[in-house]
Formats: C-alpha cells, structure tokens, sequence
C-alpha cells in the first residue's frame, strides 16, 4: 500500500514538473524555473512570450516608448541575462520544436513578412514570404509552418515555398470568428490534433464577464475528422492555451473577475481543471 501511495504522490508531482513563464499582476515577465522561485525577468512593456522546448531560454516583445517599434529579447536561463536580438516591427517569435529556429513576423512595406533565424545566429535571419500575416506557428515536424492572414492559412517550408492552403472559415466555421490574437497550436508530435484559442462569432447568452472584444474559449481541433470540441464551457472565458512538450496538458489564461486573469492548466479532453497563479500569457517547458 504506501508504494501505491507514494507512486501516485510521484506521479502528481510528475505532473507539475514545469518550467513556465508568464505576465503576472504587475505587467512583469516571471520566469518560473522547476523547483524554484520565479524570477523577474522583464519589469514593464513585455509580452507574446515564447519558451524554448528545454525551458532554458525565453524570447519575448518588449514595447518601447517612443512609437511602435518594439525589441525582441532573448533571456538565456543559465546566465540570467537578457539581450537584444532584433529591433523595429517584429512580432510572434517562436521556437521551432526542435529548438534550432525561431520564425517571427516583422513589418516591412506595410505587411507583416514571415521570417526564420537561426537560433544561435539571430543576424542571419532570411525572409520567407511577403504575405501580410497575422500568426505563425510550427508544425510538430520543426521543416514546416503554419500562417494564416484572416482569409486563409498557408503552409511554408523552411525554404519560403508554400506547400498548401486552405480558407480560414473551413476551419473556424459558423460559431467562430477570426482575430489576430488567436492561439493556434499543434499538440506536440502530433500534426492530427490543434488546440484553438478563439473568440465567438457572437457572445453567448449569460456570460459571467464580457472584456471588450468578446468572449473566448479553447477548443481542440481533429485535422482527420475536421471536427471541433470546446473544452470550456461559456461560463469560463479562456485564452492562449499552449502545450506542455509532453503533449498532456494545456496551460491557458483564464478570467476569474472583470479584467482579473490567472494561467490555468487543463488535460485536453478539458479535465484537471487546475489554477497554478494570478497572471496571463503563458508560456510552458519542461
């Protein structure tokens, strides 16, 4: 009996094993290493936080006073310092899975371009496309990417070709509506399953908040059944789901009071519903 217990108390704290990152109450970037105490990484003006796959580096967006440029900031783990890797109008850095690139977006000629960089070579990023696009994302393979601009998503090789394309309402439907703050992610190892942080097209009845903007929930998205399933119900507003790299659970930002947020995690059939802190945006390792 208490090696039943104890393996179970192992497999609980198994479970929580992460590192994470987030915006808390304060604006700030928290970097939450495994087993040990945050870390203030940014004091203001950070945001779109992306962690590497080991945990050990964090890229994110830091808002500069005087415009809308802004700085991409690569925080190294092991050091504890920060750097600038690229300046101007650049936007949505994230990782590739295996953790050797890091596509973004960046404003040129009034749209915003798809771009990769080697990931211990930030100056020698090369253009992809020339779309306007509003998000990017890896596919679980780190060799292809998945953009989309409102009207439709593309798929691009790492070489700029794009390999297929599909309109946006095919996979949004009639329920839900485009914005450029979507959350699409591919579950880890997985190019057959996609988590969808979304807004309704309309608010449903007898929502508990209502920010300005809408009402968002998480669905899980099958690309073999096209079928859709909502993991929260109207009564929970929640947005920016991510996965952990095991592909277990999703952590994702959750209203508690009117502009109150906190990052919760959930298993993606929408079970384990569990508050880990008061903040938002978050970003998770292992």
């Amino acid at each position: 009996m208490r090696t039943l217990v104890a393996t179970f108390l192992l497999c609980i704290s198994s479970a929580g094993a992460v590192t994470l990152a987030y915006i808390d109450t304060a604006d700030r970037v928290i970097y939450k290493p495994e087993g040990a105490p945050p870390r203030v990484v940014e004091a203001k003006n950070g945001y779109d936080l992306c962690l590497s796959r080991d945990g050990k580096r964090l890229l994110y967006a830091r808002g500069l006073p005087d415009g809308p440029n802004r700085v991409m900031v690569l925080y190294d783990a092991a050091s504890g310092k920060s750097r600038d890797v690229m300046s101007g109008l650049v936007a949505s850095a994230r990782w590739s899975p295996d953790n050797t690139r890091v596509s973004f977006l960046k404003m040129e000629k009034s749209a915003w371009q798809l771009w990769i960089m080697p990931a211990v070579e930030p100056s020698k990023a090369t253009l992809v496309s020339k779309q306007n696009l509003d998000f990017v994302d890896w596919m679980p393979d780190s060799k292809t990417i998945l953009a989309g601009d409102g009207q439709r998503l593309y798929w691009f090789g790492v070489d700029g070709k794009q390999q297929k394309s599909m309109p946006t309402e095919e996979l949004y439907g009639k329920d839900y509506q485009w914005t450029s703050s979507d959350v699409l992610r591919f579950q880890p190892g997985n190019a057959g399953r996609m988590s969808m942080s979304v807004y309704y097209m309309e608010t449903p009845k007898g929502v508990p908040f209502e920010e300005e903007g809408g009402f968002a929930t998480v669905l899980i998205y099958d690309w073999n059944t096209r079928k859709k399933t909502a993991l929260l119900t109207t009564k929970i507003f929640g947005h920016d789901a991510v996965w952990t790299p095991d592909g277990a659970w999703l952590y994702y930002t959750r209203q508690e009071k009117l502009r109150k947020f906190a990052v919760w995690r959930m298993h993606p059939d929408g079970t384990a519903q569990e508050r880990i802190v008061a903040g938002m945006q978050p970003s998770v390792a292992e």
